[in-house]
């Protein structure tokens, strides 16, 4: 994997800057392999991906800050277990740290108890509280969902899948197909992104260096988002092309490396967590 750094010194090298002068827009790094032999690169993909869905469920079901907390140190021990480095950690773009701020600014004007005395007034952080402990779990289920693509190798994924759905082969469900469309989607998400970064970075250089007025700036979001839907459609129709040429489906050949003991530690102690979860 290639993990993006901030140059050593300061000013436009460690912001970075392209040719003609404009400050280059921070790449998002989703779902690339960060190479290692640490404790959770071992685990059977299926554990990580049972691990993450627990927690989602057991702090949807009890989303109070000891949860959360609990939550976050279950993710941050993996993290610093696995030894990512920060320059694995998405940059990303500015604007999406002012919509977070704006969805502060809104939360906060809705009031509720407790309240803080101010000179004339009472302002309720009810709302504020809210949102803080939403954006809280959000991120730390992000940093878990990316944590599963640095340490998971994507050709591990849909074997995982099939071995996780095989009793459900008993009643007919198609497994090795979901697994197969599992796998394929993983794959694709990461080509649609790097597509989607070429074509954001084209339209940087045709456009005017002038700063954009809220109408211009909705419009070139649509165009994005069109442009996303156009790719994605052609993807999946190259996809589609290449398994036909190929014979048709593919099928999961091997179920790939199965759970072992240390995979039964982490999920007993997974169970002790969510149970942690829910009952805090």
């Amino acid at each position: 994997m290639t993990t993006q750094a901030a140059g050593p010194h300061g000013g436009d090298h460690g912001r970075g800057r392209d040719r003609a002068g404009q400050r280059r827009q921070p790449e998002v790094h989703l779902l690339r392999l960060v190479p290692g032999d640490s404790f959770v690169h071992r685990l059977w993909a299926g554990t990580r991906v049972l691990v993450l869905m627990a927690l989602a469920l057991a702090t949807s079901i009890n989303a109070s800050w000891a949860s959360i907390a609990i939550c976050a140190a279950v993710v941050g021990g993996a993290v610093v277990a696995a030894r990512i480095p920060l320059g694995a950690f998405p940059k990303l773009p500015g604007w999406i740290v002012g919509v977070f701020a704006a969805g502060g600014v809104v939360a906060l004007a809705s009031g509720g108890a407790p309240y803080v005395r101010l000179p004339g007034a009472a302002l309720g952080l009810a709302g504020l509280l809210d949102w803080l402990r939403l954006t809280a779990l959000a991120i730390t289920l992000l940093i878990g969902s990316f944590l599963v693509g640095w340490t998971t190798p994507l050709s591990e994924l849909a074997p995982a899948v099939s071995r996780m759905l095989g009793p459900l082969r008993r009643i007919g469900v198609p497994v090795d197909e979901i697994a197969l469309a599992v796998g394929l989607a993983v794959r694709c998400l990461g080509l649609l992104l790097d597509d989607l970064q070429m074509a954001a970075a084209a339209r940087r250089l045709r456009r005017p260096r002038a700063p954009l007025g809220a109408r211009a700036a909705v419009q070139e979001m649509y165009d994005l988002l069109v442009l996303a839907m156009v790719l994605s459609v052609r993807r999946a129709r190259e996809i589609g092309d290449a398994m036909e040429a190929r014979g048709g489906l593919p099928k999961v050949v091997s179920p790939g490396r199965a759970p072992g003991r240390a995979d039964a530690a982490v999920l007993a102690a997974l169970v002790l967590s969510a149970a942690a979860i829910i009952a805090v």
